[in-house]
């Protein structure tokens, strides 16, 4: 028996940012500590997290004191307010899919459109959106249930990011032609569509597919629907434990994936378990018969005495064709369908192409405890670490940025597979500033900089990228206490410029030199013999003085000339 593991399987980024953030929290903070709700959709990981202190709370009113983690589905507005309210202390570990659903429904709303909410209404998560939406949006799980909805004209439909692809396109395909206006954002999230993709293809290879994930999982319930489709006989469970060695009889490949929410460890233990099962014990006895035929997704949690809702199998003979009859008016035409996706392609938000080393422009929409959000139009929020925000050592975050201001970023690194994206604003800044040195150094330009700190030899200066200015070339005189510039702003010329190796030095004193050779000319154009001019001294010799007339040209009154009488010293 070949064991297969889907390509995309288990923890998706919004998932291992939630755990992150629980264990980091757990880390720093002395108990209480809660969630509101599970964190995530799996027993044994908030099981874990208990060990560490972390207790689930349904009801945020129950919560007198301590610090409240969001879960990982988000909750509505109101509630995190109310938390704000009464003082508790929040850790927001919302996945940034959902929380770019929250916005859109909020943004939405406020511009007058009629919010459609496209996912089960009993999910945390859609529950989020739909506070968001200020308790106004309709909440649709099918296409059908579109026909009973009033008319409206402005429809802005959002999908629950655990949504199957093709019920959210028929569903936005059914607001068409209703309303005068459709915007449809797909917030389906990434790593949802990657694991259905992967998890069908393995499927329609295999006799068996093994679907690994909390029972109350949406996204896991969704890829044992899809294995089922696919034509594989689907056992969906939550632990190693649950497998049952009669499901494997006769089964040449078996495929096993698992739910965004579930750990490598399980998925691990489940695969383990499977290889322990030898071929001999795969063969029932010779008497024994099985009965299989309802076994189709196994789903635990069901209290008993209530009816559960496998999914239907397919009793199709193998290489027969399949009697649809009457579901044959469900299905679209080739030209129905195709203008369906043209019409998606219209209303749908289309996404940037993003190629790390890039530069883009986001907009900033949260400021976290290590890391700031910023919206760059693509399916969740970019991630700027606190050490890619080019900081100096006394700055704050907050003292850079605002939530609301437009940003521009690098982009460091993409996966697609997670849709998570992370960004740089210090390299975007640097790479803009060395830009800006270019032009200036090509064009012998000068520019301003603050002096940061002195170093051995000279000073740095800030000018998006780090400066030197030589100590020799700060002023037109020697100058004995570099300590005195920090903070002051010079006007410099680049006298040396190396991209590559991140060097660039600069030049006060060819500034100064060249403000003093321009005013002397100017003055020394103005003077005439025999016209009286003031005047301060600056230095003092044994034949005379320096005297300046202004701009700093100095003119020299020889001793001879100091008094009528005889001056023996010009001190005197």
């Amino acid at each position: 028996m070949e064991i297969i593991l889907a390509e995309a399987a288990g923890f998706c980024f919004g998932v291992q940012r939630a755990i992150k953030t629980a264990h980091e929290t757990a880390d720093k903070t002395n108990p209480p500590i809660y969630t509101l709700g599970p964190l995530i959709h799996n027993p044994q990981v908030v099981a874990e997290l208990y060990e560490k202190g972390i207790e689930v709370c349904d009801q945020p009113e129950d919560i007198d004191a301590g610090v409240v983690i969001v879960r990982c589905h988000g909750v509505p507005p109101k509630v995190l307010t109310g938390l704000h309210e009464r003082g508790m202390k929040v850790v927001d570990a919302t996945c940034p899919f959902v929380r770019r659903a929250m916005r859109w429904a909020s943004q939405l709303t406020d511009e007058g459109y009629q919010v459609v909410i496209v996912g089960d209404e009993s999910h945390p998560e859609v529950k989020a959106i739909y506070g968001a939406s200020g308790e106004t949006a309709w909440i649709v799980e099918t296409p059908q249930a579109i026909d009973e909805l009033p008319a409206a004209k402005r429809i802005g439909i959002i999908a629950q990011t655990t949504q199957s692809t093709a019920n959210y396109q028929q569903c936005v395909g059914k607001f068409i032609g209703r309303s005068e206006e459709v915007k449809a954002f797909d917030t389906i999230c990434t790593a949802t569509e990657q694991r259905q993709f992967s998890a069908r293809e393995l499927a329609a290879q295999v006799d068996v597919m093994v679907v690994i994930g909390g029972h109350n999982s949406a996204n896991t319930k969704r890829l044992a629907e899809v294995c089922q489709e696919s034509g594989a006989r689907t056992h969906h469970i939550e632990t190693a434990e649950e497998l049952e060695l009669w499901w494997l009889s006769g089964a040449d490949k078996v495929g096993v994936t698992a739910g965004a929410s579930t750990p490598n460890w399980l998925i691990q233990g489940v695969i383990q378990r499977m290889t322990e099962f030898t071929d001999d014990k795969l063969r029932p006895e010779e008497n024994e018969t099985v009965d299989n035929t309802d076994e189709v997704v196994q789903e635990a949690g069901v209290p008993e005495g209530e009816e559960t809702k496998p999914v239907e199998q397919s009793e199709t003979p193998a290489g027969e064709a399949a009697d649809v009859g009457d579901a044959e008016e469900d299905q679209e035409e080739p030209q129905e369908q195709e203008e369906r996706e043209e019409q998606m392609a219209d209303y749908g938000e289309m996404l940037p192409t993003l190629t790390p080393g890039t530069i883009i422009e986001g907009k900033v929409v949260q400021i976290s405890g290590d890391e700031v959000l910023v919206d760059i139009g693509y399916k969740s929020e970019g991630r700027v670490p606190f050490n890619e925000l080019g900081l100096k050592p006394d700055q704050k975050p907050e003292d850079l940025l605002s939530v609301g201001d437009d940003v521009n970023v690098w982009v460091l690194k993409v996966d697609e597979a997670e849709g998570s994206v992370l960004l740089s604003k210090r390299r975007a800044d640097a790479k803009d500033a060395w830009e800006k040195l270019e032009s200036i150094y090509e064009q012998g330009e000068t520019l301003e900089a603050a002096v940061t700190q002195t170093v051995k030899g000279g000073l740095l200066v800030d000018v998006g990228v780090r400066g030197f200015i030589p100590a020799s070339h700060i002023s037109r005189n020697f100058v004995d206490n570099l300590d005195k510039y920090i903070g002051q702003t010079l006007k410099l010329k680049i006298i040396e410029l190396d991209r590559q190796k991140n060097n660039v030095v600069f030049s006060h004193k060819e500034v100064l030199e060249a403000e003093y050779q321009e005013a002397k000319e100017r003055i020394l154009s103005t003077l005439e013999e025999n016209t009286i001019v003031d005047g301060v001294v600056r230095r003092l010799t044994d034949f005379g003085a320096f005297v300046d007339i202004g701009s700093g040209v100095e003119g020299l009154l020889h001793v001879s000339e100091m008094a009528h009488s005889r001056v023996n010293r010009p001190s005197d």
